[in-house]
Formats: structure tokens, C-alpha cells, sequence
């Protein structure tokens, strides 16, 4: 009617509009499970024995999470 298509970036930017916190709550946990499998798939490989220890997966979770906490 207006020329205006209702479409995912729309709805998205009003999902954020009104429930700010899950919606950048859930985009930071996807982010972490997200790069945490990245790091893992990648570093395991090259590292080999060192002391960072990627075998299991919550480690490379945790090195994302500090990562992204800690960056200014």
C-alpha cells in the first residue's frame, strides 16, 4: 500500500526493538557456539600438543567467550 515490504530485516528490527535483551542474548550465545566450532576445527589441527588443549570442545567455547568479554 505504502510502497513497504514487511521482511526479515524488518522484522528482526522490531524484535530487537521490543525485546532487546533476548534477542542480543541469543545472538551472543550464537556467536559463541558459532566461532567456538571454528577455533576447534581449525586450531586442533595446527596446535597439536600444546598447551592449548582444543580436543574438547568447551575449551574453545571458553577462549571465544573470554575473547569477546574482554575486548574493548
Amino acid at each position: 500500500m505504502n510502497g513497504f515490504e514487511a521482511d526479515t530485516g524488518f522484522a528482526m528490527k522490531a524484535y530487537l526493538r521490543y525485546k532487546a535483551m533476548s534477542f542480543l542474548s541469543v545472538g551472543f550465545v550464537l556467536t559463541i557456539f558459532y566461532f567456538g566450532l571454528l577455533t576447534r576445527v581449525f586450531e586442533r589441527a595446527i596446535i597439536g600438543n600444546s598447551r592449548y588443549h582444543f580436543d574438547h570442545i568447551w575449551n574453545a567455547f571458553w577462549c571465544i567467550f573470554v575473547s569477546m568479554a574482554t575486548s574493548t
